[in-house]
């Protein structure tokens, strides 16, 4: 069921020291949460068996107000999560469902980064690159859901991350010089208007973007000091901006349209000009000559 949040969590007073990465210690990893029990359960679900991160819920950026979480069976109800979709892969887009986390600088950078980093790593494809009956445009290097390990054994095969019902999943991230694993959960915030505050892939039914965020999320609260507080600040200094189809008149901003062109209106003067004959004058001497 979902959780409702009564106060935000607080930074964590200990820095974790995530375990390095190990493909073994993944493989050995225990991605169930069933009790030893002689009764037979059929889905985590009728047995509240769900995983949920010992380090505590992920220290969302002061902007975004989680109100309650929820679990992905409970977003999206009978169509089966997965943590990413192959028949999407090459139609990546953290743009058109997020508009509303871009109010957070941490938000955005994380999602633009990621975007950036995969586009970035593209190349034109080949006949090579497709499988039959399958055209593609371009191959991609990097692909961000490769980063996320949840039930399948770890090989010489590229990654591919399983949907884990218990909600367990590791994060390969590189942090303090070498590859580490962060251990998150599927619980997702919500704020009170039921906006989902982490990043979401264009195809809804896709994990992976909730998951790798929550990992960056818990490195990026080591930091003690928020780069939103000076934003925050300069918001009520800057003229507003607003969709065209939102805006009522062009006279919303903070800046008045008539004062603006009342002072363009005004003859420019030379004032440096100015201080200089004022200046000349000074130095006139008592028989009223200019002095050098």
């Amino acid at each position: 069921a979902s959780i409702l949040i009564s106060s935000p969590p607080s930074k964590p007073t200990q820095v974790p020291l995530w375990p390095e990465w190990s493909d073994q210690d993944i493989n050995n990893e225990k991605w169930d949460c069933i009790p030893k029990t002689k009764d037979k359960i059929k889905s985590p679900s009728q047995a509240h068996l769900f995983f949920t991160d010992p380090e505590g819920m992920v220290l969302l950026p002061p902007s975004l107000s989680v109100a309650h979480t929820k679990r992905p069976h409970e977003i999206f109800g009978n169509t089966t999560p997965v943590v990413f979709d192959p028949e999407v892969v090459h139609m990546m887009d953290l743009f058109y469902f997020n508009e509303h986390l871009f109010k957070s600088e941490t938000m955005r950078w994380i999602i633009c980064e990621i975007q950036n980093l995969w586009l970035a790593g593209r190349r034109k494809a080949n006949a090579m690159d497709a499988p039959e009956g399958i055209t593609v445009d371009y191959v991609y290097h990097w692909q961000p859901w490769t980063h996320i390990y949840a039930i399948t054994k770890v090989g010489k095969e590229p990654n591919v991350p399983q949907y884990n019902p218990y909600g367990k999943y590791a994060v390969k991230l590189f942090w303090m010089g070498c590859w580490r694993k962060v251990i998150v959960d599927d619980q997702i915030p919500f704020d009170e208007d039921s906006l989902m505050l982490l990043p979401q892939s264009r195809y809804a039914h896709e994990l992976w973007p909730m998951l790798l965020t929550k990992a960056l999320l818990k490195i990026a609260s080591l930091e003690n000091r928020s780069s939103e507080t000076i934003w925050d600040y300069l918001e009520h200094y800057l003229p507003v901006w607003k969709r065209p189809d939102q805006t009522g008149s062009n006279t919303e901003s903070h800046v008045d349209s008539s004062q603006m062109v009342e002072h363009v209106d005004k003859p420019v003067v030379n004032t440096s000009k100015e201080k200089k004959e004022s200046g000349k004058e000074k130095t006139k001497d008592k028989k009223g000559e200019w002095t050098i």
